[in-house]
């Protein structure tokens, strides 16, 4: 599945992004660690969005993200954020691309985020800001990252940026 633009010289920021929201399923994993349900992108590749924050957004939702490529957005790849007072489950991202996007490959707003994220055995390349950020902030917000098995490598800044609080 392909979400690129149609312009016949694309161009990052062709179009804004795809977005999941607060009333989208999040995605639920048995103890074992392994998808059961909930709102997924798998083997879906995105190009050329990103005109606002990033080229895929979820907003007080935790989608699944299985062989997901995203690149050459104007903004950053994959971008989490919340509205006020909302609580996100796991976020997982796995043997996934982010490369090529003008801010980063993978932003969290940390910030007094209640969230976990998960990346494991993905590419973050090449990204204009650098390759993950968690945000930042000095209070509020309960999460974990985890980071296993991936290459981030040639990112205009931190390959990893750990400004929340939380544990990392």
């Amino acid at each position: 599945i392909r979400f690129q633009s149609e312009a016949a010289t694309p161009a990052a920021g062709d179009w804004k992004a795809i977005e999941f929201l607060a009333g989208s399923a999040d995605a639920v994993f048995d103890g074992g660690g392994n998808y059961v349900s909930g709102s997924i992108l798998e083997y879906v590749e995105v190009s050329h969005g990103g005109s606002v924050d990033g080229a895929v957004i979820a907003r007080s939702a935790s989608p699944f993200f299985n062989h997901v490529t995203i690149s050459n957005s104007e903004t950053s790849g994959l971008y989490l954020a919340k509205s006020s007072s909302s609580i996100s489950p796991l976020v997982k991202v796995l043997a996934s691309n982010m490369s090529n996007n003008g801010g980063y490959g993978i932003y969290l707003q940390g910030y007094q985020y209640n969230i976990s994220l998960t990346v494991d055995g993905s590419q973050v390349s090449y990204n204009g800001s650098g390759g993950i950020s968690t945000g930042s902030g000095d209070s509020g917000g309960a999460h974990i990252f985890t980071y296993t098995n991936n290459t981030i490598e040639q990112n205009g800044g931190d390959g990893i940026w750990a400004g929340a609080n939380g544990t990392q």
